[in-house]
């Protein structure tokens, strides 16, 4: 079983690294049948695009492997009208309560998805982007955040990660927001 639902998802990961766009129904499906299965841990989704996805607020996925997940608003292009993914013009991915601690979600895009209230404990976020994310009420003692961008984002305390805070100082951690100038610097 374990084996079969790695290779499922694979198969799904791979139509939506083609895609691009949006999010496909049937890989959110995987994603919830293989948590009712009792093990997040099985899953591996690298490279799964869940743009603008509202379906996995809440949801248990503690130790997930998912380096290079995006989460970014949906844009709607010609490219993608005819295809089987769901795509809500700039609805951002609403990942409320959801437990990532301890997974792998390196070299993801979170971009202005809302976190309010997620647990990120110990995730690695290594060069991830969570550039206008909302994290209020977030746990993220432990997170690995090297080369990570929190520009913009509200964090778990309310404070805005911008060109003036430069780094968010809370729950015994330090994150830099690595907010970048126009003449390409970060700051």
């Amino acid at each position: 079983m374990k084996y079969s639902m790695k290779i499922i998802l694979f198969a799904i990961s791979m139509n939506l690294t083609q895609l691009s766009f949006g999010y496909i129904p049937a890989q959110v499906s995987a994603i919830k049948q293989a948590i009712a299965s009792g093990d997040a841990s099985i899953i591996n989704c690298t490279s799964c695009d869940l743009r603008g996805t509202k379906s996995l607020a809440g949801l248990d996925l503690h130790g997930i492997y998912m380096p290079g997940v995006t989460f970014q608003p949906c844009v709607k292009s010609d490219k993608n009208k005819s295809t089987t993914m769901v795509c809500i013009e700039k609805q951002s991915a609403d990942l409320t309560g959801i437990n990532l601690a301890n997974s792998d979600i390196s070299k993801s895009c979170f971009d202005e998805a809302i976190l309010d209230k997620a647990n990120l404990t110990g995730a690695n976020f290594t060069e991830g982007s969570a550039i206008g994310v909302s994290l209020k009420g977030a746990k993220l003692s432990g997170l690995i955040a090297t080369d990570a961008t929190f520009c913009h984002a509200i964090m778990p305390d309310g404070k805005k990660c911008d060109e003036k805070l430069k780094v968010w100082t809370g729950q015994g951690m330090k994150i830099s927001c690595n907010c970048v100038s126009s003449s390409g610097s970060k700051k």
